[in-house]
């Protein structure tokens, strides 16, 4: 578990690094105008991480419920997830920011094919 925060925690500090490199040499941050895809992205991922440290707490000093060796909160955890990326998945449909289609024409097996013919 201490892999999995510190792994967020050290994303977080690298994209603070990144915005500080793009405010001194271009005079911009990419955090001034983010898209809103962009916040509920950080928001949820923000929520889950602080259900996580929660959850951690009251397993340990409170109550701690398992189904077969795993915890009632790592289900909540991952059903959350789930969720979160189903609904962040449908609103980045809405605001058009799917996948482009510059490469509509080439199939599954093609991209396959060419990625493993390199080998």
């Amino acid at each position: 578990m201490g892999d999995i925060l510190g792994a967020c925690m050290m994303n977080m500090f690298t994209l603070s690094l990144l915005d500080l490199f793009q405010w001194l040499f271009r005079g911009e941050s990419i955090f001034i105008k983010p898209k809103q895809s962009n916040i509920l992205s950080s928001l949820f991922g923000t929520a889950i991480l602080i259900f996580t440290a929660l959850s951690l707490a009251l397993s340990r000093f409170v109550f701690d419920f398992q189904i077969f060796g795993i915890s009632f909160y790592t289900i909540i955890i991952i059903a959350s997830y789930l969720l979160v990326q189903k609904l962040l998945y449908a609103h980045s449909e809405e605001e058009g920011e799917g996948i482009p289609t510059i490469y509509s024409d080439v199939s599954d097996f093609q991209t396959y094919f060419y990625l493993t013919s390199n080998l």
